[in-house]
């Protein structure tokens, strides 16, 4: 089962959770982040995955995408701080 980890050090969280498959395996960006916010609802909305929803964080760069994992970076645009989400769509790693 894939396994989802969401690290926002400025406020102290490291969360460690395991997340079905989405239903549409090939959408990389959207699929497998809807799944991971699903279990995890302090990942913070990214409006560029979400649609035109206007929130505060903003991807940094592309989601780095591996045969096994996908990062995603995001930065807040009012305070600067970063955040990480990594997904291990193979099974748990972490």
């Amino acid at each position: 089962m894939p396994t989802v980890q969401f690290t926002y050090m400025a406020r102290g969280l490291s969360i460690n959770r395991q997340m079905p498959a989405p239903k549409r395996v090939t959408e990389i960006y959207k699929g497998w982040y809807k799944s991971a916010r699903a279990v995890i609802p302090e990942i913070p909305l990214i409006p560029e995955l979400i649609g035109s929803y206007m929130s505060e964080f903003q991807l940094v760069a592309d989601p780095d995408i591996g045969p096994k994992w996908i990062r995603f970076d995001m930065m807040s645009s009012i305070t600067g701080e970063t955040c990480q989400l990594v997904i291990d769509r193979k099974g748990p790693s972490f």
